[in-house]
């Protein structure tokens, strides 16, 4: 045997290994590729059962107040070094307790933004999520330059 014939058994035991692979792959995306399909046959047929239970199960929200409510930043943290990430601990000037919240929700700030070029000021709205648990003293928000 020579390094010719040596080579091309190496070759051939090395490309039957990756077709083995490769075909224990496909039928492994196949039956997820069946799985989703029958969940997706399953819910085409009781769609109408899926849409009635969603209804039901969600609850309806309603704002904790209407418009725009007056905050003072009670503490600031930067959060890197860099001094790009700051971190606002907000607390109603009104002293009011504040409501619990869910993940995702944000608050919509309208601040005055002086534009120094013009001598004017404008408005400006920004929504910012709520960056840390719910807190009934301060809501706090985290905003990168």
């Amino acid at each position: 045997m020579n390094t010719q014939e040596l080579t091309l058994i190496i070759f051939m035991v090395v490309a039957v290994q990756v077709a083995i692979f490769a075909l224990i792959a496909f039928y492994r995306h196949w039956l997820s590729y069946e799985e989703l399909k029958k969940r997706l046959d399953f819910i085409e047929d009781n769609q109408e059962a899926y849409v009635s239970h969603s209804i039901l199960s969600v609850s309806p929200t309603k704002p904790s107040w209407t418009g725009f409510r007056d905050f003072k930043v009670q503490r600031k943290v930067v959060e890197d070094q860099n001094k790009t990430i700051c971190s606002f601990f907000l607390t109603p000037v009104d002293r009011n307790p504040l409501p619990s919240f869910k993940p995702g929700q944000f608050l919509t700030f309208q601040l005055e933004v002086k534009n120094e070029v013009r001598q004017t000021s404008e408005k400006v709205v920004r929504c910012y999520s709520l960056s840390d648990k719910p807190n009934p003293d301060y809501f706090s928000v985290t905003i990168k330059r």
